[in-house]
């Protein structure tokens, strides 16, 4: 076209590099964050909570590594479970480390977290007492 700007092609550039910003804006420290929504199973104990709604579960994988945080919050009404499982987003496949707090109306304990299978992370909490929010927070290796 004479050496002038084809506006046409221009106005494609601008778009492509828009989408490659908000990718990058996307993007945290250690990766991508994806939301997903586990599965939860109790033990030990007799009687499940009233509720344990989500209000936060994501993961991210950097190379064979998949970090995991969850947040939730429990209504206790008359539980009295001991153990707490979510299932993962991805099956783990070795050295699973992680740890929760479990923050109770009446006080805060940190627990272990560690996989109890290849599908799911499991803590050990002791009794539930009250009302309160449930933070995991793990990484482990997938295959």
């Amino acid at each position: 076209m004479n050496g002038q700007l084809d506006p046409i092609a221009l106005m494609k550039t601008i778009n492509e590099l828009e989408y490659k910003i908000s990718a990058l804006a996307t993007i945290q420290i250690g990766g991508i964050w994806t939301s997903y929504t586990p599965s939860i199973t109790y033990s030990g104990g007799t009687t499940d909570p009233t509720s344990l709604t989500i209000s936060s579960s994501r993961y991210s994988v950097v190379g064979k590594i998949c970090h995991l945080n969850i947040v939730a919050t429990l209504v206790r009404g008359s539980g009295d479970r001991t153990q707490t499982q979510f299932t993962l987003p991805i099956n783990y496949n070795a050295q699973f480390c992680g740890s929760a707090l479990v923050a109770y109306v009446s006080g805060s304990n940190a627990w272990r977290v560690y996989g109890n299978s290849s599908t799911k992370t499991h803590i050990d909490h002791g009794a539930m007492t009250g009302d309160g929010v449930i933070y995991v927070s793990a990484f482990y290796q997938i295959a």
